[in-house]
């Protein structure tokens, strides 16, 4: 069935509208970025101190891939993110589970790196958990390389938390 929202021609036409708009503030908010990226190699340039770039470079140029923005009317939160087969609209998935294999949390991201989502998820399960009446007590976790960063590291062991994880991904 139809989302009650596309149902309507004003309701597809205002999402078209707010899809229109998102991309309308991106592709600027992306102009303003190449245009201070341009006037700080211009000042460094003209302070005798180029940066990032040798004497005789040209400026950095925008990005001119022939790509037009793409908008889902259908679901707005969701990005376009690269995988190993090439690229997927969609989120990133997390979930917390127990050493039987039950879920005891779950969390969806736009963010396509888990490195900065191990505590949000935790977070997030023991809410979930307490919620349910259960009152979780997180001692030991075991992560994929994906999650480890020295920050992760350390606000585990501020946590007094248990984090088990390998450095490298092998």
């Amino acid at each position: 069935p139809t989302p009650r929202t596309l149902a309507r021609r004003a309701g597809r036409r205002e999402r078209l509208g707010r899809a229109r708009d998102r991309l309308a503030a991106e592709d600027q908010a992306r102009r303003d970025a190449q245009r201070a990226k341009l006037a700080a190699w211009e000042a460094a340039a003209a302070a005798g101190k180029p940066r990032g770039h040798r004497p005789g470079d040209e400026p950095p140029r925008p990005n001119r891939n022939n790509t037009e923005p793409r908008a889902n009317i259908t679901d707005p939160d969701v990005r376009v993110m690269r995988n190993q087969k090439g690229y997927v609209a969609g989120y990133n998935g997390q979930l917390v589970v127990t050493a039987g294999q039950v879920i005891v949390g779950a969390m969806l991201s736009q963010h396509p790196v888990d490195r900065t989502l191990l505590h949000p998820l935790l977070d997030r399960c023991r809410d979930q958990l307490a919620a349910a009446g259960i009152r979780p007590k997180l001692r030991t976790v075991l992560a994929d390389s994906g999650y480890v960063s020295e920050e992760t590291f350390a606000r585990a062991d501020a946590g007094g938390l248990r984090l088990l994880a390998p450095l490298a991904k092998d």
